[in-house]
């Protein structure tokens, strides 16, 4: 019998347990980081697939290439948030492109997956024109998306509403911004979706650009984190009692003859960037800035503005300052005028004409394939 005590011997254990289990593996999931791992320094991988490539630091996405890489497939959206990079030096120095940028902008050819399969088609449509030029399909018909009880959509079977909080004013501790009246509305609106019973906890997504604003809806919405954790040790008790689990004094153990244990019960709130790869059933989204000047700060780096609305399966509500947005001409502008001309403000009627789609579609920012297999940008 092995000492407990013997940490390195354990350790030694652990590793060669991984080992083996690796050896008999076809394929091998792990961090950039990871892969650096020592219990993976004698394997070789020929083929290598780094997924969020766009995102991932270029050193970072060089660590799993030294295990013998023979062929490289980086997927990732350059329309989608880079590489967070907190030294300004090191984004002087070129550290903020991602491998996956420069191989692009070196014209390496790329393949565009153009169809999507998470979001109702009237949530991704404006993504599509304004960051992709509308070349994004719809993999996924209405019926399939139905909208989410608890709320009440402005228009039937479409699951987008933008609320204007013209009566909200941003805060600011110093560092980050923060706004007390979404704050207040996005827990109304949680509650009143909890209450419909439909969707539960896990299915929806909390985000904001801002980290103070993240502190502050965590703050108050204390009372469904609270609850959820209350559901998680109430479900846990009953599936223990249910199978007789050490917990109850059984002394039974886990086995492949009972069903898996509740799944954890969580209210995810988050950083728009820090959500980027997620997707939830119903997302809410906080936009923070509402000032008489038209600053809107991180709201203008539209990737940013493209993360926070594809998030949502089935519902998306935003919550914004519509005099302040509208200052952004390159995203949440033409934002304001789709949910305009589509009657997706709460409380206003539609404006047909609101909408210029050709000209949205040309602002984009996408990478064109030409016939010889080089990629050109093209910016409208």
């Amino acid at each position: 019998m092995r000492n407990p005590n013997d940490k390195n011997g354990i350790a030694n254990a652990g590793h060669q347990t991984k080992q083996r289990m690796i050896k008999g593996a076809e394929v091998i999931c792990a961090t950039c980081i990871d892969a650096a791992a020592g219990y993976l320094s004698n394997f070789s991988f020929c083929h290598i697939l780094v997924d969020e490539a766009s995102q991932c630091h270029e050193l970072s996405c060089l660590v799993p290439l030294v295990h013998g890489c023979e062929q490289l497939v980086l997927v990732g959206d350059h329309c989608q948030l880079p590489p967070t990079i907190s030294c300004d030096a090191a984004k002087r120095d070129g550290l903020g492109v991602s491998l996956f940028d420069r191989l692009v902008q070196n014209g390496v050819p790329t393949f565009m997956l153009d169809t999507q399969y998470r979001m109702h088609p009237k949530i991704a449509e404006f993504a599509s024109d304004a960051f992709y030029g509308g070349k994004v399909k719809n993999g996924v018909p209405e019926s399939a998306r139905p909208t989410i009880r608890g709320i009440q959509w402005p228009v039937e079977g479409n699951g987008v509403m933008l609320i204007n909080t013209a009566h909200g004013q941003e805060a600011s501790d110093g560092v980050s911004k923060s706004n007390q009246a979404e704050a207040d509305i996005v827990s109304r609106i949680v509650a009143d979706v909890l209450k419909a019973g439909e969707i539960g906890y896990n299915d929806i997504g909390i985000i904001s650009p801002y980290s103070a604003q993240v502190r502050l809806l965590r703050q108050t919405l204390r009372w469904a984190r609270d609850e959820a954790k209350q559901q998680t040790m109430h479900e846990r008790q009953m599936y223990e009692q249910r199978w007789n689990m050490p917990g109850f004094g059984g002394g039974g153990t886990y086995n492949n003859n009972m069903p898996p244990p509740p799944t954890p019960k969580n209210l995810e709130i988050s950083s728009v960037d820090g959500f980027q790869g997620r997707e939830k059933a119903l997302i809410i989204f906080s936009a923070v800035r509402a000032n008489n000047n038209g600053s809107v700060g991180f709201l203008r780096d539209w990737r940013r503005c493209n993360v926070a609305i594809t998030r949502a399966q089935r519902g998306l509500v935003v919550l914004g300052h519509a005099q302040t947005l509208q200052y952004d001409k390159r995203s949440f502008g033409p934002y304001l005028d789709y949910c305009l001309e589509n009657g997706f403000i709460d409380g206003v009627e539609a404006k047909p004409g609101s909408y210029d789609k050709k000209a949205t579609q040309a602002m984009a920012k996408v990478y064109d394939i030409t016939a010889n297999g080089n990629v050109e940008v093209r910016e409208g």
